[in-house]
């Protein structure tokens, strides 16, 4: 593997660590004015009388374990938010404000293989990534 695979590979992996830092200090900077960080929104269920359905389910962030769910599509998943979500903040536009920063690119690389690499950075686990990094 060539050392500008290499090179690129720990840009994009600190890339992808600094990201996560700033996320995790964003949301707990939210979690100690009293926010609660939720996931989830639109999901479609199957239902065995009326097939797929218009479905929704509000996921507390942290433990990851569905705090409400229902039907009525993005309706009845904003009628629970206004009833009980007084203080929640959704992860997503919160991640979104992290997104300042371009992802990395290593010249001499095309720019098509650099944004192949950052998609695998994304998906791999740190074992994986340390393989690829300690190879000759």
């Amino acid at each position: 593997m060539t050392d500008l695979i290499r090179q690129h590979i720990r840009a994009a992996h600190e890339h992808e660590r600094d990201f996560d830092r700033r996320r995790e200090e964003l949301l707990a900077s939210y979690e100690a004015k009293g926010h609660r960080i939720i996931d989830g929104g639109q999901t479609h269920r199957f239902h065995e009388k009326h097939g797929y359905v218009d479905a929704w389910e509000i996921i507390d962030y942290r433990t990851g374990k569905i705090m409400f769910e229902g039907l009525g599509g993005f309706e009845g998943y904003g009628e629970a938010v206004e009833k009980h979500g007084s203080m929640w903040l959704h992860v997503d536009p919160l991640e979104d404000e992290l997104l300042t920063e371009d992802d990395p690119f290593t010249e001499g690389l095309p720019e098509s293989l650099c944004e192949a690499l950052m998609a695998w950075v994304r998906e791999a686990d740190d074992e994986d990534i340390d393989q690829v990094l300690s190879e000759d």
